[in-house]
């Protein structure tokens, strides 16, 4: 099971800006306790429009906990996690109404204190989508 619970606040500094910082606690309750945790993020989101354009950068830091030691790295598991992404939506390509194209960008990294766990990962990604 996995338990969560996410707060966060728009502001808009400006038509078209809106600036949304998150927080967020999610407890993980597996079978085998060297498995559950308890993690803690922050991020911070922005959205600017300007024309038929919108700019979507995300930061975040993530703190995660687990609750017993692990046997064979001898070791209680601690891992921070960081990162940031693009997302550019582009209104109405090519002049067709009701569509949009969407490019991300993405990296994260997270480090462990036991070395196995470390992640890195970069995501790309291009969208098409209609709205009915």
């Amino acid at each position: 099971s996995i338990y969560a619970l996410n707060v966060n606040y728009s502001f808009y500094p400006s038509e078209t800006l809106e600036i949304r910082p998150r927080f967020g606690v999610r407890y993980g309750n597996y079978s085998g306790n060297v498995n559950s945790f308890m993690k803690y993020k922050v991020d911070l989101e922005a959205r600017y429009r300007f024309g038929r354009i919108m700019l979507m950068p995300r930061i975040f830091y993530s703190f995660s906990n687990y609750d017993e030691e692990n046997p064979i790295f001898s070791e209680t598991r601690e891992d921070h996690g960081y990162g940031g992404h693009l997302m550019t939506n582009f209104f109405a390509p090519f002049g067709f109404q009701d569509w949009s194209a969407q490019l991300l960008l993405a990296y994260s990294k997270g480090d462990s204190n036991i070395n196995f766990y470390d992640t890195e990962g970069i995501t790309t990604g291009l969208f098409l989508t209609y709205m009915f």
